[in-house]
This record gives C-alpha cells, structure tokens and sequence, in this order.
C-alpha cells in the first residue's frame, strides 16, 4: 500500500526562499514510467493542457513550483482528504491513458520531485532543467513558446490555451472556433501603473515629485462565460480603465490644477499646480479561470439576487476548468518584494447546486522573509456575488493558475485589488 500523501509531505522539508534554491528530497521522489509515457503522449491524454502548463512552469521557475507542492496542498486538495478513507492512492490507468484518483497539484508534485531529482545533487544542479522532450510537447501545443526567454505573459497563456482548444476540434469545429471564440476568452488582468503627481510652485518655481503604485483587478472587463455568445457587450479596454483610476474617472490631467499648497520655500500655502499623470502602466499578467464553450440551453433568474443565470445542459457540460501556470516577474525601479500568486480556485458546485456562469477568483499573495512564507493579503471575487467570501478550504476544485513576483506595486490596499478581502 502506498504512503498517504500526507506521511510523503511530512517526511519532506523544504526550503521555500533559500538562495541555493535547493529541494532536500525524502523518499518517494519517482515517477512511474506510465507517468513519462503520459507525458509524451501529448494530444492524447484528458490532463495534457495542464501538464504542459506545469511543465512550462518547471523551465522557468522550479523553485515555484516546489513552493506550490508544499504543504499547503494537503489543506486543499480533496483527494488527500479522501485517501484515508480508501487505504490507497490513485493510480494511472494506462489503458485510458489519464491519471485518475489523484488531484492536479498530486501529479504535480510528482512531475516537481522528479525534475529536481534529475537536476540537483549535492546542493548543484547536475544537469539543466531544460528537458528536451518536455519543451518538445510544449512547443507541439503552443508555437509560440520559446525555451528559456522571458515572454509576454498574455501572449504565451493565449497561444498554450487557444492551440490546446482548437486541438481537441478539426476542420469545420476548428475554424469555427478560431472565429467564435478566440478574441472572447473570459479572463482577468491584473494592471499594475505608477501615479506620478508634479507639484510646482506659482511663486518660487519649487518643483516636487512624488509617485504612487498601485495596482487593480480590472474585473469590468471580464464577462460571464455565457455572454461570450453575446457580442454586442463591448469590454472595457485596458487603458480606458487604468486611466479612469488613476485620474477618478476623468482622464489624464496633463495641464494640472492649481491649489493652495503649504511650499517649504515660501514657508506659507502658495498656489501651487498640481499635474498628474500616468507614467507607466503594465498588465502584470493573464489569467483564464475557467472556459465553458457551450451556449446556453435558457436563461433563468436567481431567486435571491434576481440576476439572470444561463442554463446549460448538464450531459454537455465540460467542468473541468482550463488554466495553464505562468510566471510573469516585475522588478519595479529597482525595488523587490517577493509575492507569490498561490492559487485561483473555480466553484462549479456550490451550495450542493450546480450553478453554470458562476466562477470564484481565490487570490492569496504570499510575502518571502527570511525565507519564509508569510500570508500577506488574501481576497474573495465573485463574478456573480459580489462580496461573497470564499473559503479555500470549502472548495473541491483547487487549480493552480499562476504564480507572479511584484514589485512594490503590491503597496496598494487590497481593497482596490479585489471586490472583498480578509486576511486569513
């Protein structure tokens, strides 16, 4: 009988932050040669798309990954609650050629074990992380992606996502996808800008600068997954909506205010103008929830909040959420602070009911000190309900998305982040 995962989790240490950025392996680091075989079988496997994605994650940023398959997975992962009730854990099913009983996160900790078993020894890397046949089934889904290059976070996702789609559909399904959907991925960006603000004195010419950082989660943007069939709902373009934070809705002040302002010259308040604008603003990544390709069979209202909600046919529904891992890093002017963006989770079961259209974004940014994970901010997002807080913990459907390291953009409150937050 196999060990329980979490007895594995226990009998292993890791040194989350250290600058050697060493795995001190325990036992059970292999990978079962059906599990290889899974991999390079690229196109034929249920699980391929997110395989691939945490492959991706593997080139760029192992020591992420051995984060991601921490502990923190026994807290979220159903199937470790589940596996002291089986007295097993899941096995591949070579003959279906998926991996079935075992979460996402299990097989990634398989796939990050086996990497660093490969590639350090005695505290040095004995062989790069640059897998051959691994990059081989990325590059077969995403063109785009290039081994070892810092790239476009949005450019890479969209290219591993669309290509991974269209490759479950040929001929006619495929055009007619590129042609539905392509440009109407569900998604949410996170926009990070610095708020420069000018003030110069009237009288004595005295200038100070002074900027500010911030970032928001620009949800307006973002649609229902079944309003994608509905194209007359025109989103909120990227600038439109950063400008209109930063300036309050009324767009860059590039000629300024004059106000009464205390000058240290002067020593009294002088009339002062004040000029703010937007001196840089960069999406800091791009995520996909989750993507159901389906049109609905009717639309019904809730009867609390009296929102309309699609019906969709429960036999054609596809649950399992698309999401690949990317890594976007941000060193703003010199200044680092490591976050870590842990995980985004999708409900499709909540409250015992299904609830098509209706997608959680659990974010939680983790601050490294002194190698150390400490929870800095955590925050709920509905799309639907507003203002409902989500519990990790409650949630059978954990999948990791992304993982970033932001500047000090990360300054801002987390209320302008998201639509509610508590600390956990």
């Amino acid at each position: 009988m196999a060990a329980s995962p979490q007895s594995r989790i226990s009998n292993r240490r890791y040194l989350i932050g250290a600058d050697d950025d060493v795995l001190q392996e325990g036992d059970d680091a292999d990978l079962e040669p059906a599990l290889v075989g899974l991999i390079r079988r690229s196109g034929q496997a249920e699980m391929t798309c997110h395989l691939l994605g945490l492959l991706q994650l593997l080139t760029h940023a192992p020591s992420l990954v051995r984060f991601l398959v921490s502990h923190f997975h026994s807290c979220t992962c159903c199937e470790s609650r589940a596996v002291s009730h089986r007295g097993d854990v899941g096995r591949l099913s070579v003959e279906d050629g998926l991996w079935t009983g075992m979460c996402f996160l299990c097989l990634a900790e398989k796939l990050a074990l086996h990497t660093y078993r490969e590639s350090v020894a005695d505290g040095r890397r004995r062989r790069s992380l640059y897998l051959k046949e691994w990059v081989d089934n990325i590059s077969s889904i995403n063109g785009s992606f290039t081994p070892k290059a810092e790239q476009d976070a949005s450019e890479c996702f969209a290219g591993l996502i669309d290509n991974s789609e269209m490759s479950q559909r040929s001929g006619r399904q495929e055009q007619q996808f590129e042609a539905d959907h392509l440009s109407e991925i569900p998604t949410h960006r996170l926009i990070g800008a610095s708020l420069d603000t000018t003030i110069k004195c009237t009288i004595c010419s005295a200038v100070r600068h002074k900027t500010e950082y911030a970032h928001t989660l620009l949800a307006a943007a973002q649609r229902p997954h079944y309003d994608i069939y509905h194209p007359e709902t025109a989103p909120i373009k990227m600038e439109d909506a950063i400008t209109g934070w930063a300036t309050g809705g009324g767009g860059t002040d590039s000629g300024g205010e004059v106000e009464d302002v205390d000058c240290a010259l002067c020593a009294k308040r002088t009339p002062t103008r004040i000029t703010k604008e937007i001196h840089s603003h960069r999406q800091l990544f791009l995520v996909s929830i989750s993507r159901y390709l389906l049109k609905p069979a009717g639309v019904r209202r809730h009867p609390v909040t009296g929102q309309e909600e699609p019906i969709l046919s429960g036999e054609d529904r596809d649950p399992r959420p698309v999401m690949c891992p990317l890594v976007y890093k941000v060193d703003d002017r010199g200044e680092e602070r490591s976050y870590r963006l842990v995980g985004i989770e999708s409900h499709v079961d909540h409250g015992g009911k299904q609830r098509m259209g209706h997608y959680v974004a659990w974010v939680m940014l983790w601050r490294m000190r002194a190698g150390k994970a400490i929870p800095d901010m955590a925050s709920a997002w509905t799309c639907w309900n507003h203002g409902i807080r989500v519990d990790m913990l409650e949630s059978s459907i954990f999948w990791i998305a992304h993982v970033g390291v932001l500047g000090n953009i990360v300054k801002a409150p987390c209320a302008r982040i998201l639509e509610s937050g508590a600390d956990l």
